[in-house]
């Protein structure tokens, strides 16, 4: 027991050995302030928020940004902005920012950065947007922003409206661009796009529309579209073209309620061969509706019958 007692008492006393320099080490380094960050910067987001940034110094831990009244505090060493938010438009506020870490505080930077909020209401429309073909499958709406108090842009193609918003908008007068993708080659889309901030929204613009053409090549469009002898709700629909697809997609007033591929029966041609005609037996909610076909908007190896535009017909 003695001997066993002799040996853990070695041990203790080099442990603490072993320690003592990284104590020393982990002294020197706590003793350590972090340096000041710089090239801070203000810009009014939208009328109720500033959004300052500023560029990382080292040995940081957090920040902290004040007004001269109130301090927040940022608790990430990589962090390099802050969205302050404000009680009313045109709100005059100036700002510095400083790091910190266990041993203390950096000297302030950018004391004072000032600015105003500008004023509140809906924003202004924005102009000059249109859409042109960025790849095969992307198009690239671009605008000029006009309003100074927007929080978000709403980009429209006549179904689905996506946002786009980012705490650094483009001031008023700036171009910007963004881009729609996911599209298939050959695909025609138009867009309208607005501004919005917490009082609503603008105008959409343009009022007729901004299109573009993935680039591709389209397959030729289906032609001698004809219907057959129907028991309500359905409705036979035949069409004729010589070519190669991959699908059919069969709209009615504009809205897609059927692909037709390869594994749906009534093709007597088939599909991804070249036939004269091509039928699909059946779409259920055709009665009393209208029948044509469109340009072909769908991409390479799809085309399209569209129901909504044509000879009336009723079962």
């Amino acid at each position: 027991m003695g001997t066993l007692y002799r040996r853990l008492g070695s041990a203790a006393i080099l442990v603490l050995a072993l320690l003592a320099p990284l104590g020393a080490a982990g002294s020197a380094q706590a003793s350590s302030l972090p340096t000041a960050p710089s090239n801070v910067k203000l810009a009014p987001y939208g009328a109720l928020h500033f959004y300052l940034t500023w560029s990382l110094g080292s040995g940081q831990t957090g920040f902290q940004v004040t007004n001269g009244v109130t301090t927040e505090n940022v608790s990430s060493a990589t962090q390099d902005d802050y969205l302050w938010a404000v009680a009313a438009p045109q709100s005059y506020s100036c700002f510095a920012v400083r790091a910190y870490n266990a041993s203390g505080y950096s000297a302030w930077a950018g004391m004072w950065t000032c600015g105003t909020t500008p004023p509140g209401g809906p924003p202004a429309a924005l102009a000059n947007v249109t859409a042109t073909a960025y790849s095969t499958s992307a198009i690239e709406i671009t605008f000029t922003n006009e309003a100074d108090n927007e929080t978000a842009f709403l980009f429209y193609n006549g179904v689905t409206t996506a946002t786009y918003n980012s705490d650094s908008e483009p001031s008023a007068g700036a171009t910007f661009s963004v881009l729609w993708g996911g599209l298939s080659p050959g695909t025609y889309m138009c867009f309208e796009v607005a501004a919005y901030n917490e009082w609503g929204r603008s105008a959409y613009m343009p009022s007729s529309w901004a299109c573009a053409t993935t680039t591709g090549t389209a397959p030729p469009a289906p032609t001698g579209v004809t219907w057959t002898p129907c028991y309500a709700p359905n409705m036979g629909i035949e069409w004729e073209e010589s070519g190669s697809w991959d699908a059919f997609r069969i709209y009615k007033s504009g809205t897609l309620i059927k692909t037709l591929t390869a594994a749906d029966e009534n093709q007597t041609g088939g599909l991804g061969v070249s036939g004269p005609d091509y039928f699909y037996n059946s779409v259920q909610g055709m009665n009393n509706d209208t029948l044509g076909v469109s340009a072909v908007k769908n991409g390479v190896a799809s085309a399209i019958v569209y129901i909504g535009g044509g000879e009336k017909l009723s079962c």
